[in-house]
């Protein structure tokens, strides 16, 4: 019977991959907000029943893909006790593909963005930076946690929308100096 269970979850997760891609192919050609949910089920090979079994909008295929991928860079990654590696980390393994960050970007689709980035990505700097933190400073760890990820995620936002010009680099000693981090030389290596 375990074995059934484990079958029907791995197949469910499996259809769930091949719905978010068709979604992000379709997004290449179309608004998001004008794809259909029978053009997703035409791309993903599928019945509109199936794609109401597992999911409830577009929007959460969206969700869906984005907590993948950020869910897989947060397990790749350890504790570190210091925040300086922790930037260092999430800027050499930004786990969502630029060409994607940009859709997403450009087809307004932040709120979406944010909410996955934040819940994934705050939990992975609260491993880090509220460590530094005092006593008194520890009630406000959901106001700290909040404001890291809205930063990080508005600095990879704008770096977007300029070009991608920026180096790592500069991206990195950008988000130190937002986020009130002292070591810029070891985050940058310079």
């Amino acid at each position: 019977m375990a074995k059934t269970a484990d079958a029907g979850e791995n197949q469910s997760i499996q259809t769930k991959k091949r719905v978010a891609d068709g979604i992000l192919k379709l997004m290449e050609e179309h608004p998001f907000q004008e794809i259909t949910v029978t053009q997703i089920c035409q791309e993903a090979v599928i019945a509109r029943v199936t794609f109401y079994r597992l999911f409830e909008t577009k929007e959460d295929v969206i969700r869906f893909y984005l907590h993948g991928l950020l869910s897989e860079f947060s397990k790749k990654f350890g504790p570190e006790s210091d925040s300086v590696k922790a930037l260092r980390i999430l800027f050499d393994n930004f786990p969502i593909p630029v060409p994607v960050l940009t859709m997403l970007v450009e087809q307004g689709l932040y709120t979406v963005l944010y909410s996955e980035f934040q819940s994934v990505i705050g939990h992975f700097f609260q491993k880090y930076a509220i460590e530094e933190m005092t006593d008194q400073m520890n009630r406000m760890n959901s106001y700290r946690i909040n404001f890291i990820a809205s930063t990080l995620l508005n600095i990879f936002m704008t770096w977007v929308d300029n070009g991608c010009r920026e180096s790592k680099e500069e991206l990195i000693e950008i988000a130190s100096r937002q986020l009130q981090i002292s070591d810029i030389k070891t985050l940058t290596g310079k």
